[in-house]
């Protein structure tokens, strides 16, 4: 799985879906084009922003690979822990 990111300026706008950065990433290239615009952005914390892009805003687009886990590490396993160690 690919987590994309957007930084525009000084905050980051993290999106869940390839499909999503896709659009945004030609939302944004439509609104520099026009000399301005609001590019809304729906992120993987199910909120939604609506982010003014000009011609002289700063937009920096990171991908990262996400390693997905079939189960999440529960820190609190004791398959792992030694008890007699603890004598």
């Amino acid at each position: 799985m690919r987590r994309h990111q957007f930084v525009i300026d000084d905050r980051t706008y993290v999106l869940s879906e390839e499909e999503q950065a896709e659009d945004a990433k030609q939302a944004v290239l439509d609104a520099v084009r026009d000399g301005g615009g609001y590019v809304e952005f729906a992120t993987a914390e199910a909120t939604v922003t609506d982010v003014l892009i000009t011609p002289s805003s700063n937009v920096r687009i990171e991908h990262t690979d996400v390693i997905e886990h079939d189960h999440p590490a529960n820190p609190f396993d004791d398959r792992h822990i030694d008890l007699d160690a603890w004598r």
